[in-house]
């Protein structure tokens, strides 16, 4: 009976929950998931719920970022990297700091509980230094040292324990941050003196130049970010040097945790760092601004910040609250990737979004005079793209560029929530950013239809041509399979997409993203070689991680599913590109059909033993189409 094996699936599903794997339980039983779906929506809507909520997210880092050790319930350090062993915290501070953390009335609890942060006030300098503390179970997918990783498998210690490194060092995870920003030698200089010292005076004098100077170079490389204040250019430029983090709902509280504060001096704290100032902060919590000077004289004290530094003490507290905001994300995160080499070194650069706070993340990747071409990804991915297709567009003097939305892996999420709101904010993000880099027009490359046919419409005057490749034809529906079944999902029960994008997001594991691709392209002999390249798995996880750290996902799931595209009488320079074999249906000449009646003015080609991945398959015949002049 098909209620049956709806409660087969749910109850199948909740028990992987439970251990972690829901999303692979999902792609295991797709036809108890669509069971689930259409007899019982609301305990599926509920079990999906509480999925979302049993994880926090995939988190990429550079592999300097953090600073790890394992340690007694004593506070005894068993094994420590040099970057943790360099802040020689001794063992009562770090004891304090594990009661702090893991009560020892929660240690017999639940070995996966949340870890919680804490401040240590006792480091070699006398500043306080914010940590995740962890049973070495809930630990595992940190970035531990392996030394420390093996006296925690071995019982020599009972606790682990993480910080922030590489920031305020100067190390390669701070470039990381500044170099994306394209800052002048002078900006670039500056910015590390700061992100190191926290006083404005003495990187001045670090980098051997007069007050005034320095002052005039921040206020220019501040401009480029959209920085208002000091505080809030220093928590940007932290946190962007520390990875691609999940979001984390109530940092303010794990901040007023970690260092003793209220609530209300933990959030006064919070705005000032993206911006605010502390009038201004005030009269958003509704104080005085006594109180709010109160307020902020009890954080500096807790933070062990001094306030007659230059800029009077907002560095060090941009820092702080980055460095704690990052540490909430890593140590809620389920699936952490190392970034070592080539990932950490992509052509990453920022712009800053004109028409509201906020920053757009591009991949530019050269070179400077080729023709350049804008590529969409899909929702599913970030900004990060498959080297042989680089390498193909590159090799016909093209200039491959991607553009992450609002709301994906770097780029700041925007407020839109409609169809259309969502579609003008993006169409707006690339304006910005084809502004920022000098192009007048461009070709595009869209892997589904409904944003860069958007985009040619609202801006034709901005479009050479473009190549829409592997898009559902519009009002197409695939009827069966796990493509099928999330399309069903999407537009039969748009109440449930919510939860599923949550899940989605905070449980996309290496794992579970490889057995979700193999499933979906399982049927297709092209897509499973091309799948089966380590180079090109490891490009389509890195991407899909990217997918999996803000609301991108969530926001944009239903509109491509529904497979609606706009008007194109103005979209005329198209080339339709699309597999023999795609798994989702599209192929073949009912495909062809559907896209010739669509866009009857389009160039619609069929690439024959293809399927779903034209674009590790065959990039050749993608770079062919997008270098041919209309």
């Amino acid at each position: 009976m098909p209620d049956c094996v709806a409660q087969r699936f749910l109850d199948d599903f909740r028990d992987a929950t439970a251990r972690g794997r829901p999303l692979e339980a999902m792609v295991a039983d797709i036809d108890g998931f669509t069971a689930a779906l259409n007899i019982e929506p609301q305990a599926l809507g509920a079990a999906m719920a509480a999925a979302a909520n049993s994880a926090g997210g995939a988190a990429s880092v550079p592999d300097a970022a953090f600073a790890s050790a394992a340690c007694t319930v004593g506070g005894a350090i068993v094994a420590a990297d040099a970057a943790f062993a360099a802040w020689d915290i001794p063992p009562h501070a770090l004891a304090a700091a594990v009661r702090q953390a893991c009560p020892a009335d929660s240690r017999n609890a639940a070995t996966l509980a949340a870890p919680r942060l804490s401040a240590i006030a006792d480091d070699a300098t006398g500043r306080p230094v914010a940590l995740a503390v962890a049973l070495p179970a809930r630990a595992a997918a940190w970035p531990l040292d392996p030394a420390v990783r093996a006296a925690l498998a071995s019982g020599a210690a009972a606790f682990a324990v993480l910080g922030v490194s590489g920031v305020g060092s100067g190390g390669g995870a701070a470039r990381r941050g500044l170099a994306a920003w394209g800052f002048s030698a002078a900006e670039m200089r500056l910015a590390s003196a700061l992100l190191r010292t926290l006083d404005l005076r003495r990187a001045a004098q670090d980098i051997g130049v007069a007050y005034g100077t320095a002052r005039d170079t921040l206020a220019s490389a501040m401009a480029r970010t959209g920085a208002r204040r000091q505080p809030e250019f220093v928590r940007q430029l932290a946190l962007l040097g520390l990875g691609d983090l999940p979001a984390h709902d109530a940092t303010w509280q794990i901040f007023a945790d970690a260092y003793g504060l209220s609530a209300r001096a933990a959030r006064l704290a919070q705005l000032i760092a993206f911006g605010a100032t502390r009038n201004a902060a005030a009269l958003a919590l509704g104080i005085s601004d006594h109180s709010a000077k109160a307020d902020l004289k009890t954080v500096y004290e807790r933070c062990g910040i001094d306030s007659s530094t230059g800029g009077g003490g907002g560095a060090a507290l941009g820092r702080i609250v980055a460095e704690v905001d990052a540490l909430a994300r890593l140590a809620a995160a389920t699936d952490v990737e190392i970034l070592v080499g080539d990932t950490v070194s992509a052509p990453l650069r920022f712009v800053r979004r004109r028409r509201a706070p906020g920053r757009i993340a591009v991949e530019d990747h050269g070179p400077d005079g080729g023709v350049p071409v804008v590529i969409f990804h899909v929702p599913i991915n970030g900004r990060h793209l498959p080297r042989v297709l680089v390498a193909a567009l590159q090799a016909h003097g093209l200039r491959p560029i991607s553009v992450e939305r609002p709301g994906f892996g770097l780029t700041s999420p925007a407020p839109g929530a409609t169809i259309d709101e969502v579609v003008a904010e993006a169409n707006a993000d690339l304006i910005d950013v084809l502004d920022a880099l000098g192009i007048a027009r461009t070709r595009l490359l869209g892997r589904s239809a409904i944003m860069p046919l958007s985009f040619a419409v609202a801006h034709p005057e901005r479009v050479e041509s473009g190549v829409l490749l592997s898009a559902s034809p519009p009002d197409f529906r695939p009827s069966q399979g796990f493509f099928g079944a999330f399309s069903a999902l999407a537009i039969d029960r748009p109440q449930l997409i919510d939860g599923l994008a949550k899940m989605a997001v905070r449980l996309s594991s290496d794992s579970a993203i490889v057995r979700m691709t193999e499933k979906a392209i399982g049927g297709c002999a092209s897509d499973v070689a091309a799948f089966a390249d380590p180079v090109n798995r490891r490009d389509f996880i890195r991407a899909s991680r990217q997918s999996a750290t803000g609301d991108g996902f969530a926001r944009e799931f239903a509109l491509h599913a529904r497979g609606v595209i706009p008007d194109t009488a103005h979209a005329l320079n198209w080339t339709i590109l699309f597999g023999e074999h795609d798994p989702l249906g599209s192929g073949g000449e009912a495909g062809r059909a559907a896209w010739v009646a669509a866009m009857p003015r389009a160039r619609v080609v069929m690439v024959d033993g293809a399927g779903r991945f034209v674009h590790l398959s065959n990039p050749e015949r993608i770079a062919t189409a997008l270098a041919e002049p209309w």
